[in-house]
């Protein structure tokens, strides 16, 4: 329990915002999830049992995140150096929320389990969203293109 809060935290918040602000296709998003889904759990594995919570650790560590994960998505996104300053940004506001969300947690506003239960369901409802969404900006590119799914 202690890794999935973050890790819902970080997908609720770092793909929607770098997919809502660059309006990129669906592939961008699931890169973006996958490369969130592999980099947060790492470095909360890392926080916690390699460094014990320490405070530099988790500076040290959420500016490492921030270069490999700037750097992959620039690479992915064909060489934009507005991935830096998107990545930046998304990370810098999940950290502030996940901030927040440990004095929530920790100050009993609200039950762990009740949290994570709220954010599972947000981050189900964002998937079907960015799904429901590319799917969507296919069509509807195919329709302008003038292609027909129903004769392929």
């Amino acid at each position: 329990m202690a890794f999935l809060l973050p890790l819902l935290i970080t997908l609720l918040i770092e793909p929607p915002f770098a997919f809502l602000l660059k309006k990129s296709g669906l592939s961008s998003y699931l890169f973006l999830v996958l490369l969130n889904a592999v980099s947060n759990p790492a470095m909360n594995a890392l926080y916690v049992y390699a460094f014990g919570g320490s405070d530099v650790f988790l500076c040290v560590a959420e500016a490492v995140v921030y270069l490999l994960e700037a750097t992959l998505v620039f690479f992915f996104d064909h060489r934009n150096p507005w991935a830096y300053l998107l990545v930046l940004l998304a990370n810098l506001l999940s950290l502030e929320v996940g901030l927040l969300v440990n004095e929530v947690v920790l100050g009993k506003l609200i039950g762990l389990e009740e949290l994570v239960l709220v954010l599972s369901v947000l981050l189900l409802l964002e998937f079907a969203f960015a799904a429901w969404y590319g799917i969507f900006k296919g069509k509807r590119k195919d329709a302008l293109a003038g292609k027909d799914h129903e004769h392929v």
